[in-house]
């Protein structure tokens, strides 16, 4: 399990914290220079820590070194997190029945994942993590709910792969292929996009690369609106962590980690209230780069302490097959809503 005695475990870790920290840095950065939408800094630092992990696991006094359980700096990060994407006040202007789309097509997510874990007897831990990465956030939802659902380093680590294989496969062949053949223009495409895709690198991706649709919007509009969606489906969160905490220990539980998150949701939108430009000018920016430095370390602590062969475990290819028909449930309902309301 990821630990909480935080101070004992740097001390006897402290080669592992200090690989983490590199490997967190340097995808952090990489990501930064390059400035590409699709090179999520969790993910590369996740999957940098596991190769890590492999080159090292024959050499029995080195591999026992490079764990390092990042309980304390998933929580850090998403103090940050949440102070910058979850924004009541921007949310609260939104259309309604996008909104009512939005959460119905995380709740088609979250249905057919469980469904689907229960059904086969799959591994609880894995199974919120999945779900929750596939409905809200990708690789930012999982680290949020890591904690909370005592999950180890390799449920981390298969969730997190079959959601990123979901995704690439979503934005590379489903959505453009989906968007020309229901003949949806701009507009409807984001909302398409927005309420499937798992991370938001890839919301911004499907708008940099739409395929040949009719044209209703800008090119800054459409980004502004897809990001503002995708912003929404954070709010999800607010849920998955007292539910799945309480799942996981058989009892209503709200943990200090879940009022520190709504706390800084609340001090985020009030400031926002108080002034716009403040907020998104002067202490937004600051704080995603330390959440997105935070959770890269942290991941890399993950891939660093998990079990390579674990991805391609009987568990891990149930995620992956768990993620997919996720995804594809979320899209049939997305097209249906599209259809009725906008």
């Amino acid at each position: 399990m990821l630990e909480y005695n935080f101070f004992k475990n740097v001390k006897e870790n402290s080669t592992g914290l200090i690989l983490a920290l590199l490997i967190g840095s340097a995808s952090y950065y990489i990501q930064d220079f390059l400035n590409y939408s699709l090179m999520d800094p969790l993910v590369l630092s996740l999957f940098t820590g596991i190769l890590v992990k492999i080159i090292f696991q024959k050499s029995e006094k080195i591999s026992k070194k490079i764990n390092f359980s990042p309980l304390i700096i998933l929580s850090l990060g998403i103090v940050f997190y949440s102070f910058s994407n979850i924004n009541f006040v921007k949310i609260s202007k939104m259309d309604a029945k996008i909104l009512f789309l939005l959460l119905f097509v995380i709740l088609v997510y979250y249905f057919v994942i469980i469904f689907l874990g229960k059904a086969f007897r799959q591994k609880k831990e894995i199974v919120y993590l999945t779900a929750t990465g596939s409905a809200i956030c990708g690789a930012s939802a999982i680290a949020s709910v890591a904690p909370e659902v005592k999950a180890d380093s390799d449920d981390v680590s298969i969730s997190l792969f079959a959601v990123t294989l979901a995704a690439l496969f979503g934005l590379f062949l489903v959505l453009p292929l989906t968007g020309l053949l229901f003949f949806l223009n701009d507009h409807d495409y984001m909302v398409l996009s927005a309420s499937i895709m798992q991370f938001t690198g890839f919301v911004k991706a499907s708008v940099l690369n739409i395929p040949y649709l009719e044209r209703t919007m800008t090119d800054a509009a459409r980004m502004d609106f897809a990001l503002l969606l995708k912003a929404a489906r954070y709010l999800g969160l607010l849920v998955a962590l007292p539910l799945f905490g309480s799942l996981t220990r058989k009892r209503p539980y709200f943990s200090s980690y879940f009022w520190i998150f709504l706390g800084s949701c609340l001090l985020g939108s009030a400031i926002y209230a108080w002034n716009a430009d403040f907020y998104s000018n002067f202490i937004t920016p600051y704080f995603k780069v330390a959440y997105n430095f935070l959770w890269s370390v942290g991941m890399a602590a993950i891939g660093l302490s998990t079990r390579p062969g674990s991805i391609l475990s009987y568990n891990g290819l149930w995620a992956i097959i768990m993620a997919f028909a996720g995804m594809l449930a979320a899209i049939l309902v997305s097209l249906l809503l599209i259809s009725l309301f906008l």
